[in-house]
């Protein structure tokens, strides 16, 4: 038997993290939803076609590191920081 759209949704929602309310969170939700995305491509395009080594901007390897650095660096950082919405 098909999935229901309900049944659907809620079977994506049970297996994401949640989006919570921090920037931290937001992060940490929404590479868990692009998980299968590469890691070169951009996410944000800063520039396009003005260097010759190509268009410049912010990746998906690139939020992946951040969330890694911010995931080891929690622990150390003031507990009431914004960026974890504490």
């Amino acid at each position: 038997m098909a999935k229901t759209m309900d049944q659907f949704a809620a079977d994506t929602r049970d297996s994401l993290p949640e989006p919570g309310t921090s920037p931290f969170q937001h992060l940490r939700h929404t590479l868990a939803v692009f998980d299968e995305t590469r890691d070169g491509d951009l996410v944000v395009q800063a520039t396009g076609g003005i260097y010759p080594e190509g268009d410049t901007g912010i990746t998906w390897g690139d939020l992946r590191h951040i969330l890694d650095w911010l995931e080891q660096s929690e622990q150390h950082l003031e507990p009431a920081h914004p960026v974890f919405g504490r």
